[in-house]
């Protein structure tokens, strides 16, 4: 859950920029708390054409019960492929690669990257591999796969 403004829209050349909550949980007791309420500020911009594809950098904040590292960073990229135009005229891309990290021996410190296909602009699955800064806390690496249905709350007119 989050605020966003996208990129160039502060001003010519803004990075888009989005503040962001999750991880909100129910548990706040024990071992398997997962209240971690973790707060994140994102910055994202789009990179030249050569290179291509998007560039992120944030910072988070959460509760103890993310650990001894409640605060850190992320890093991500986005490079998208095969663009195409939906039957209702949005543009889409059907892959895109990414990769991130996020700092910290916490529960969200770690890595991963994979491959978004896009079924439609509103429905995706994500795969690849994922590993953890602490195998205490997370485990070893895993394979994750992440399924995205997008739906609108509330539609402009």
């Amino acid at each position: 859950m989050g605020v966003a403004i996208p990129e160039d829209k502060l001003f010519c050349g803004a990075p888009s920029f989005k503040v962001g909550y999750f991880n909100a949980g129910t548990r706040t007791h024990g071992a398997f708390r997962t209240n971690q309420n973790i707060v994140d500020v994102i910055f994202g911009k789009s990179l030249p054409d050569w290179i291509g594809g998007k560039f992120f950098i944030a910072g988070f904040s959460g509760s103890r019960a993310m650990g001894k590292n409640r605060q850190g960073f992320m890093v991500a990229y986005q490079k998208p492929f095969a663009n195409e135009v939906y039957c209702d005229g949005r543009e889409f891309s059907r892959w895109i690669l990414v990769a991130d990290y996020a700092s910290g021996k916490n529960t969200i410190g770690g890595g991963g990257f994979g491959v978004y296909y896009y079924f439609t602009p509103d429905i995706s699955i994500l795969t690849g591999p994922v590993w953890f800064n602490s195998a205490k806390i997370n485990g070893r690496w895993k394979w994750s796969v992440q399924i995205d249905i997008t739906f609108p709350i509330c539609n402009k007119s």
